[in-house]
């Protein structure tokens, strides 16, 4: 009976606010953005960009657009970072954009922390603006008119099956994809018309061939008191299956000590940097206390998209990531400890999920090790040429300037249409 009143609650909640919508012009220059939510957690925000599409591309305004003033309304998940987002903003000195900071928490429903000004600002900058821009082609809002144009520049070209609860009452004009292929995955997936999908590449990605900061910078703020001249990065999804349980296993997979593993990495000056995603329960993992094996901690200097560019050798399991790392055509090995359980709990896009593996896969620990010594010594690329494949299936463009398609794409072809 709670459930039902509470959807109840909201659903009449959606329809005033989209009534009140009606009465509060539309203007084409106004831009209400929002990041993935996950940014919370990985510490991503607009001045630590380069993990998330819609801020990749924000910064990219900030630097390369002049033409007609736009303003931004957008969504931020740390109050206490909002000086030093205004200050980062009005140092590019671009008299072409301005943005406004709303205040949000990550949960869009039900939000007690907030104040009536925080709701009041939140929706009222919806309400304001034409155009509604996300990371995310899940993220709906009800709320949300047919006049308003809802571009998502999405955040995965697809690994695993996502069966998705999602409320298909509110249209999503544009989603923005890696490929053709990848297109015709997040339809289902996102419940979105095929379309509604452009090709132009996501925004993040630019930063993959156009880092931000040096190799030797990347090093220095990893604070290590050894020499690093190779950098593996372990990426794993996180399981459904230990979403609830309290059993604990080795962080990679296989109950062994590592020794070996250090001593490899130590030999070829080599650091193994893991990158857990913020919905694993990280209770379930043990640490490798081994002085090669880093544990990224999410922070305000780097991303996972400023390590990837440096990165010599991927080694990941089924994390879209791996698309990503695809456009720099370096090895990458695969970690297979719980495929079978993993397919049945979740399932991936393609079958068998080996077809688009391009790389080494293991699933044992002797496997793991002989994998890793083979790509950090170069010893053996036989994937070199399925690299290339992939890559070109699931990436249509490997050159960095996604985010400059994106804002042609915009300018020319949405901006344009008649209110």
């Amino acid at each position: 009976m709670k459930h039902i009143i509470k959807t109840v609650v909201i659903f009449a909640v959606n329809v005033l606010l989209k009534w009140f919508s009606f009465f509060v012009h539309k203007n084409k220059a106004k831009l209400f953005c929002v990041p993935d939510l996950a940014c919370k957690d990985n510490c991503v925000d607009i001045i630590n960009y380069t993990a998330d599409n819609t801020l990749s591309f924000i910064n990219y305004l900030l630097i390369h657009y002049n033409k007609d003033k736009l303003k931004l309304f957008l969504v931020c998940f740390e109050k206490k970072r909002l000086q030093e987002y205004i200050n980062y903003v009005n140092s590019f000195q671009n008299k072409n954009i301005e943005i406004q900071f709303i205040y949000w928490e990550c949960k869009l429903e039900c939000n007690r922390r907030l104040s009536l000004k925080d709701y009041w600002i939140y929706y009222f900058s919806f309400f304001q603006s034409k155009f509604i821009i996300t990371s995310d082609a899940t993220m709906r809002f009800l709320f949300k008119r047919d006049s308003q144009i809802y571009i998502s520049l999405n955040y995965f070209t697809p690994f695993k099956l996502d069966r998705l609860k999602i409320d298909t009452t509110t249209k999503i004009e544009y989603v923005i994809s890696t490929s053709q292929l990848s297109s015709q995955i997040v339809s289902g997936s996102c419940k979105v018309p095929i379309e509604n999908f452009r090709v132009l590449g996501f925004s993040r990605n630019d930063n993959i061939f156009n880092p931000r900061y040096s190799r030797e910078k990347l090093i220095e703020m990893l604070e290590l008191n050894y020499v690093v001249q190779k950098i593996i990065a372990y990426t794993p999804t996180h399981k459904d299956y230990e979403r609830n349980r309290s059993h604990k296993r080795n962080i990679l997979g296989y109950e062994e000590t590592y020794d070996e593993l250090n001593k490899l990495l130590e030999t070829e000056k080599a650091i193994l940097i893991v990158k857990l995603h913020p919905k694993q329960n990280k209770g379930c993992l043990i640490e490798l206390n081994q002085s090669r094996v880093i544990i990224y901690e999410p922070n305000y200097q780097y991303t996972l998209y400023d390590i990837l560019p440096y990165t010599d050798v991927m080694l990941t399991d089924y994390t879209s990531t791996y698309f990503d790392f695809l456009l720099t055509q370096r090895p990458v090995i695969f970690n297979f400890f719980d495929k079978d359980i993993y397919e049945t709990t979740r399932g991936f896009s393609y079958d068998p999920i080996e077809s688009v593996c391009a790389g080494i896969i293991v699933r044992n620990s002797v496997e793991l090790l002989s994998a890793i010594k083979t790509c950090l010594t170069n010893s053996d690329d036989r994937y070199a040429k399925q690299r290339c494949f992939i890559n070109a299936l699931l990436n249509k463009y490997h050159d960095g300037n996604s985010s400059k398609r994106i804002l042609d794409f915009f300018e020319k072809d949405i901006k344009q249409q008649k209110s």
